[in-house]
C-alpha cells in the first residue's frame, strides 16, 4: 500500500512532474487554486516535505535526492531532464539519468581549453568556397578515419588471397571506392537522421541537421557519388559487382538498426567489412558464371568474421560518447545493451577476432610474421579496452 505523500505525488505529476520539494508555506494561493489543492491534499504536501527532511536528518539514501517524496526514489538529475525533455518518456528519463557518466558530468570543473588545431583534412575542406563545404562535410571528407576503416578490410583480402603484396592498380581502385562509398554511407545516414542529429550535441551542427543543405540538395550529391562509385565496379568483375550490390543495401539499412535494435553495430560491420569478401573475389578473377562465388573460403570468411568482431569493438567504444543522446531518443546501440559490462563484451570479441584472424591465417598458410603481428594487435586491443 502506497503511503498518501507518494499517492498525492503521483496525482500531481502529470502537471508538476514531481520536481519540487513542496511544503504549505511554498505554495501559493494561485497555484493551489490552479492545481485544485483541497485541504487534505495541502497536509499530504506537508508530508512529502516532512519524509524529505526526515530523510535528511538520518542520512537515508534518499537525502541526495531532493525534489521527490520517499516512494518515488527518483534520481535528482531527473528535475532537470523533465524540464529540458518534457516530450521523451519516463523510462528514457529514469535510464538516462542512472548513468554513472550524468553524475560526473555534474561534478567536474569546466577546464579551460586553447585554441583547436585543425588537421589537414579539416584545413583542406576549410579552404574550399564556403557554398562547397556543407557537401564536402556531408561526406566526411574533413574526418578520413571512416574511410581507412573502409580500406584496410579490402587491403586484408586482397593481400591474403594474393599471396603476397596486392596488384597495385586493384590497391588504388579499392582506396577509391572506400573514399567515394564512406561519404556515400555517411550522406545516406544524414538523410536518415535528419530529424535525429540536431537533438544529438555531437551531430547537431552536421549540413542537413543544421540546415545547411536540404533533402533535394544531398540527394543530388548521393546520386554523384553514387555514380563515381558504379565506374569504379565497372573496372572489377561480375563477382565484385555483385557483391557490392548487397553492401549498398546494407549502406542503406544501417541508419534504421539503431530505430529497431541494440545491435546497429553488427549491422555496421556486416557493411564495412564487405571489403574482404569483393577482395578476395577481386584477387581470384576464376568464376565461370555471374553467380559463381569462388571467394568463400575458410580464411576468407575467418577474416570477414574477425573484421565484424573488430567494428564491434570500436564502435562500441565509439557509441559511449553519444549514451545519453542515445537513452534519451530511444534509439540502441551495443553500448546501451552491454552498459556497464561494455569491458567484459569487448574482452569477449577481443578474444574471438584474434582466434579468427589465427584460423585465416592457418587456412591461408601464412608465415611466422603474420603470427608475431597477431600478438601486436592482441596488446593494442587490451590497451584499447
Amino acid at each position: 500500500m502506497t503511503t498518501l505523500s507518494h499517492q498525492i505525488c503521483l496525482v500531481l505529476k502529470p502537471k508538476i512532474a514531481c520536481r519540487t520539494v513542496f511544503s504549505k508555506s511554498r505554495l501559493s494561493g494561485d497555484f493551489k487554486a490552479s492545481l485544485g489543492v483541497s485541504h487534505g491534499m495541502k497536509r499530504g504536501l506537508g508530508r512529502i516535505s516532512s519524509t524529505y527532511v526526515s530523510d535528511t536528518r538520518s542520512g537515508n539514501i534518499n537525502a541526495n535526492r531532493p525534489g521527490f517524496c520517499q516512494s518515488c526514489h527518483h534520481e535528482n538529475a531527473s528535475i532537470t531532464l523533465r524540464r529540458r525533455f518534457p516530450n521523451y518518456s519516463d523510462i528514457g528519463i529514469r535510464e538516462y539519468a542512472s548513468l554513472p557518466e550524468l553524475k560526473q558530468d555534474a561534478t567536474q570543473k569546466l577546464e579551460k581549453v586553447g585554441p583547436v588545431q585543425l588537421t589537414l583534412p579539416q584545413k583542406f575542406v576549410k579552404d574550399f568556397p564556403p557554398r562547397f563545404q556543407p557537401y564536402l562535410k556531408l561526406s566526411r571528407i574533413d574526418r578520413p578515419i571512416g574511410t581507412w576503416l573502409l580500406f584496410w578490410p579490402s587491403t586484408w583480402g586482397l593481400t591474403v588471397a594474393s599471396g603476397g603484396l596486392p596488384d597495385l592498380k586493384l590497391l588504388a581502385l579499392f582506396g577509391a571506392g572506400a573514399f567515394v562509398m564512406r561519404g556515400a554511407g555517411c550522406t545516406v545516414n544524414d538523410m536518415w537522421d535528419r530529424h535525429i542529429d540536431p537533438k544529438v550535441k555531437r551531430t547537431s551542427d552536421r549540413p542537413l541537421a543544421s540546415r545547411q543543405l536540404r533533402m533535394r540538395h544531398a540527394t543530388v550529391w548521393l546520386g554523384a557519388q553514387l555514380s563515381v562509385a558504379f565506374g569504379i565496379l565497372l573496372h572489377l568483375n561480375p563477382s565484385c559487382f555483385l557483391i557490392s550490390c548487397g553492401a549498398l543495401g546494407l549502406v542503406c539499412l544501417y541508419p534504421l538498426a539503431k530505430r529497431v535494435t541494440y545491435w546497429p553495430q553488427a549491422v555496421l560491420g556486416l557493411t564495412f567489412n564487405t571489403g574482404v569478401l569483393i577482395g578476395f573475389a577481386a584477387a581470384n578473377p576464376t568464376q565461370t558464371g555471374f553467380f559463381d562465388v569462388p571467394y568463400l573460403d575458410v580464411a576468407c570468411l575467418s577474416l570477414y568474421f574477425s573484421g565484424i568482431l573488430w567494428t564491434l569493438i570500436y564502435d562500441t567504444i565509439y557509441a559511449h560518447q553519444d549514451l545519453k543522446d542515445d537513452t534519451l531518443l530511444g534509439l540502441g546501440s551495443t553500448a546501451r545493451r552491454f552498459g556497464e559490462n561494455t569491458k567484459l563484451w569487448l574482452t569477449g570479441f577481443s578474444g574471438l577476432m584474434m582466434t579468427s584472424l589465427a584460423t585465416a591465417g592457418v587456412y591461408a598458410d601464412l608465415s611466422w610474421p603474420y603470427y608475431l603481428g597477431l600478438c601486436g594487435v592482441s596488446a593494442h586491443l587490451l590497451w584499447q579496452v
